[in-house]
């Protein structure tokens, strides 16, 4: 039987990224967890753009989230990490540090004795707090954690953005059985499914 994590695709570390401080663990969560390229085409998605150049544009933000995704998982000290996220086009950066906070919040999920996630919003990710989370949004879509305890350990207000990220996963991701089918997560209620329908939509 599949493990929890069976929903992610092996990814393979580009030499490109020689050049980043990584340990053996931090290239073991992006050979594992890692999503890959081929799952930010628009056919692959399953999405009618006939235009090529809006179809171009949607895969280029798929990218870039799954460049930061990636980076995250690689990099999870504050200051090199936020470096790396800098140096991408600014009309790109927020989708890239939204790709970061999914990272973070996997990469918590094997080390929950420390929050990098919290770390670096309180230092480099400050002004990018709303993209944070609602990329740690997308990481709830991928972890056999209860949303519960994910809303808990967030900001009281700044909660439903997470709420918000899920449901573009579920979109993004699984648009026929979450649109066309209307499956909404089980283990959601409240207003927190409101969040997540603004997100599908």
């Amino acid at each position: 039987m599949p493990g929890p994590h069976a929903r992610f695709r092996m990814w393979e570390t580009r030499p490109s990224e020689s050049s980043m401080t990584t340990t053996f663990l931090g290239r073991l969560r992006r050979r594992l967890f890692g999503i890959a390229p081929e799952e930010t085409l628009v056919a692959r998605r399953g999405f009618d753009v006939p235009d090529a150049s809006v179809r171009g544009r949607i895969e280029q933000i798929g990218q870039a989230f799954a460049e930061g995704y990636h980076a995250a998982l690689l990099e999870t000290r504050p200051g090199p990490l936020a470096e790396m996220l800098n140096r991408q086009p600014l009309e790109l950066r927020g989708f890239v540090f939204e790709g970061a906070g999914m990272g973070l919040r996997v990469s918590d999920f094997f080390t929950p004795w420390r929050s990098r996630f919290r770390e670096f919003l309180e230092g480099p990710g400050a002004h990018h707090v709303y993209m944070f989370y609602v990329g740690a949004g997308w990481a709830l879509a991928r972890l056999p954690v209860s949303a519960g305890s994910v809303l808990k350990s967030l900001d009281p207000l700044l909660r439903w953005l997470a709420m918000d990220g899920y449901g573009f996963h579920e979109g993004y991701f699984h648009g026929p059985e979450a649109i066309g089918g209307q499956r909404r997560p089980r283990r959601l209620k409240g207003y927190a499914l409101r969040a997540f329908d603004q997100g599908l939509g």
